[in-house]
C-alpha cells in the first residue's frame, strides 16, 4: 500500500497506510446503508440522525474495530465500538441487521475477543460477521469462528437473504502471514447487476462482502 498517498474518509477511494491509520476512529463508527429501488445509499451515522428516514431495506455497516489498539489514531477503541453502538439504538429508523466487516479485533487476543462480544452483545439486531487479517493471527481465525460463528462448516465463507438482497461473505484471509499484520483498510465496490439482472452490491476489505438479489428458486 502507498504510504504516501494521505488520502482518508469515506469517500477517497484509494487511502494509503497513514490515511487509514488516520481515518481509524471514522471507521469504527460505521455507515447506515439504505437499498431502495436496487440503488443502494450509505450515510455515516452522524448524518442518519438529521437526514429524513429513507424508505426501503436499511441495515448498518461496522468495521475495524481494532479492539486492543491503544495508539495516537484511536486511544479508546472500546469507546469508539460503544459510541457506535449507542448510536445505532438511537437511529430513527432501527436497521433490519448489522454487518462487521473485520477486524473486531486488533491481535486476535482472548481478552480482546471478551471485550468485543461483551460490547457488541448491546445490539439488538442480528449481526453477521467475517474475520479481517487482524482477527486471524495465530490461529487462522479459530477463536473470531468459535466466538463469532460458531455453526459455520464452509471454512470462513456463508451467504443469506434479506430485505430483497442477497449477502454472501467472502474471507481471504485465512493462512495470514501476521508480519503483514499491519497493513489494513476497507474498500467498497458497487457492481451494476447481479445474476438476476437487478443491482448487487458488495463489501470489501480484505475479507469481502458480496450482496445481490436473492437469486430465484
Amino acid at each position: 500500500m502507498d504510504e504516501r498517498s494521505n488520502g482518508m474518509g469515506p469517500n477517497q477511494p484509494n487511502p494509503g497506510r497513514r490515511g487509514l491509520l488516520k481515518c481509524m476512529a471514522w471507521a469504527g463508527t460505521g455507515i447506515v446503508w439504505t437499498v431502495a429501488g436496487g440503488v443502494p445509499r450509505g450515510l455515516g451515522l452522524s448524518d442518519a440522525f438529521a437526514a429524513p428516514a429513507d424508505d426501503g431495506f436499511t441495515f448498518v455497516q461496522i468495521s475495524d474495530s481494532h479492539i486492543g489498539f491503544n495508539k495516537e489514531a484511536n486511544p479508546d477503541p472500546n469507546a469508539t465500538l460503544q459510541a457506535a453502538i449507542d448510536r445505532i439504538t438511537k437511529l430513527p429508523k432501527p436497521p433490519a441487521m448489522v454487518l462487521h466487516t473485520g477486524d473486531v479485533t486488533h491481535l486476535s487476543k482472548p481478552a480482546e475477543f471478551d471485550t468485543a462480544a461483551e460490547i457488541l452483545k448491546a445490539v439488538k439486531q442480528d449481526i453477521h460477521y467475517i474475520p479481517g487479517e487482524h482477527d486471524v493471527i495465530g490461529d487462522d481465525g479459530k477463536q473470531f469462528f468459535e466466538r463469532f460463528q460458531p455453526k459455520l462448516k464452509t471454512g470462513g465463507w456463508y451467504s443469506f437473504d434479506q430485505g430483497g438482497v442477497h449477502f454472501v461473505g467472502l474471507v481471504n484471509v485465512l493462512t495470514f502471514d501476521k508480519t503483514q499484520a499491519g497493513s489494513f483498510g476497507v474498500r467498497d465496490v458497487v457492481n451494476p447487476v447481479g445474476r438476476s439482472g437487478s443491482p448487487c452490491r458488495r463489501r470489501a476489505r480484505l475479507s469481502r462482502w458480496r450482496s445481490s438479489p436473492p437469486r430465484a428458486a
